[in-house]
């Protein structure tokens, strides 16, 4: 429920919890009666080998004897409620698949997991997770076998140690924040009380089961808690790296901060293009000439440098730039309208911070961009539009460029410039992908954990 807030019908946090109340008391209620349905009836399995279930035997002691007319009433029943139990089940498997990927996203957020994770497809789901899910759901049946037993140890011991970290952070903030909130002494027992059992249910099960795939499970999540580590490892890495290049390339001092304009946004025959101006002015760049559109990300030194070796390998050339941006909402900015608001300021802000370095470098210059899900898929729309209004352009882009081309690079690195290369390709759209290597060395200690977009 925690993780599905952002999906739900304002206002969000009240839904959340009348959700959580119909949700527990129809367990409640559920369970309950099954239980007593248990014992009422005296349902039992003959044997754990006999592969029969707890409500195979309720269900059996209940209808077996329904023959009227002879008809086997009772065995369609039987059937009938086994398969509607199975596919509630199938239905309620749904929930790993839209809160894992959700997970996942948080986690790339805060570089814990490939920032690929974070990005929204066109219908708001992580397809990256969902994928992922999908793989490792068939490699734990496969290795189970499908055997009940082993599966509700495996999912048993990871359940609680999600419930004990879950519990321990609340009691943690409620520690931490007691002088923001003067009811804190009114929440903490409550998740001390649920720390305290969920580590209890977690040590025994532990003890009890770990011959019977506890071990498993345990040595599967150390690892993906290391590869995890390995990770944030590695984007701290690229973000020290990325800052070296901005102390080797500092922005000019005579810039001066952009005030970001307030007003509608220009729009064109192929839909809304934000941020750039239908008027020609002197600082704008001639549609008549050569004109490279260049796309950036957040203002750095990475962007800076693309701009350089582009001019080095086209000296004279080009006549204007044309700074092209994709706010991309991801998981981070899929909280509301607000921070919509906020992503497209920032990326207009970063775009301002990129035509004043042009034009100290005698440049006319000009900006747009587009808000999307998907990089590749906006950037083909926005260059659709321009390429009309700049008919000799040539669209550029900076890829990140490693001394080790690895397939660890690979995957925590998306190659979003050579798919939306190919996608311009495919227009009959020149572009090109410029590198920028990156020396991975010793990084200072940071403290932003996101790495910027690579375009």
């Amino acid at each position: 429920m925690s993780n599905g807030v952002a999906m739900m019908r304002e206002p969000r946090v009240k839904t959340a919890k009348r959700t959580m109340v119909l949700m527990a008391v129809s367990l409640a209620v559920t369970a309950g009666g099954i239980l007593l349905s248990y014992l009422l009836v005296g349902a039992h399995v003959p044997s754990r080998e006999s592969g029969r279930t707890m409500n195979w035997a309720l269900v059996t002691a209940v209808s077996g004897g329904w023959h009227p007319f002879g008809l086997p009433v009772g065995t369609v029943f039987q059937w009938l409620t086994l398969m509607s139990e199975g596919l509630l089940l199938f239905v309620a498997a749904q929930a790993g698949f839209l809160d894992g990927p959700r997970v996942m996203a948080n986690m790339a957020v805060d570089s814990w997991f490939p920032h690929r994770f974070a990005a929204l497809s066109d219908r708001l789901s992580m397809r990256n997770g969902v994928t992922l899910m999908g793989i490792a759901a068939c490699l734990v049946l496969a290795y189970s076998r499908g055997d009940i037993s082993t599966l509700l140890v495996m999912y048993s011991i990871n359940v609680f140690v999600t419930f004990s970290l879950s519990n321990l952070a609340m009691s943690r903030y409620w520690i931490r924040h007691r002088k923001d909130h003067p009811d804190w002494w009114r929440h903490l027992p409550a998740h001390v009380l649920a720390l305290v059992l969920c580590m209890s249910i977690l040590g025994i099960t532990i003890y009890e089961k770990f011959g019977e795939g506890g071990w498993v499970t345990l040595v599967v999540t150390a690892l993906l808690v290391a590869v995890c580590f390995a990770i944030k490892q590695h984007y701290q890495s690229v973000i020290g790296a990325l800052r070296r290049l901005d102390d080797d390339l500092p922005s000019p001092e005579e810039l001066e901060a952009p005030v970001v304009p307030e007003g509608p946004d220009a729009t064109f025959a192929d839909g809304p293009i934000k941020g750039l101006s239908e008027h020609h002015g002197e600082r704008d760049p001639d549609p008549n000439k050569p004109v490279a559109i260049l796309l950036v990300g957040a203002y750095s030194g990475l962007g800076r440098h693309a701009i350089l070796t582009l001019l080095r390998m086209f000296p004279g050339h080009f006549q204007g730039i044309v700074f092209v941006s994709i706010a991309v909402v991801d998981s981070e900015s899929f909280k509301g309208a607000e921070q919509v608001g906020l992503l497209e300021k920032r990326t207009r802000e970063g775009l301002l911070w990129y035509e004043q370095y042009a034009r100290s470098l005698d440049l006319r210059a000009a900006s747009a961009f587009a808000v999307g899900t998907e990089v590749p898929m906006e950037a083909e729309k926005i260059a659709a539009a321009l390429v009309r209004r700049y008919p000799r352009a040539l669209f550029v882009a900076g890829q990140l460029i490693f001394e080790e081309d690895s397939l660890w690079n690979r995957a925590l690195h998306n190659e979003t410039a050579f798919m939306v290369q190919t996608r311009l390709q495919r227009l009959g759209i020149p572009m090109i992908v410029v590198p920028v290597r990156i020396d991975l060395g010793e990084s200072r200690p940071m403290r932003a954990p996101r790495l910027p977009q690579e375009l």
